[in-house]
């Protein structure tokens, strides 16, 4: 059996695949993800196995997780554990 992310947070199940398929256009691997957790703000965190925890807003998503990628090969944020997009034009981390 595939080692599958846990998700935490009551969410519907069209706000799942919609959020699914971002996930999955941007190229990021579940086998790479720990944890999906949804906020009742309707915006999602991504935990993946490294220890990361990616902050995410509830808007632009595709956009975001995209640049989320770059920041995440980035060597300067190589020792990060939080890194938090939620504000536009903004990068927030511990590292």
């Amino acid at each position: 059996m595939k080692d599958l992310p846990h998700f935490y947070g009551k969410f519907k199940r069209e706000e799942f695949l919609k959020f699914s398929n971002v996930v999955n256009n941007v190229g990021l691997k579940t086998k790479d993800i720990s944890s999906f957790y949804f906020f009742p703000s309707g915006r999602w965190d991504i935990k993946f196995k490294d220890g990361l925890l990616l902050k995410l807003p509830n808007t632009d998503l595709n956009n975001v997780l995209s640049k989320a990628i770059l920041l995440k090969k980035n060597q300067n944020f190589s020792n990060s554990k939080i890194i938090d997009l939620r504000i536009k034009n903004k990068i927030i981390s511990n590292g």
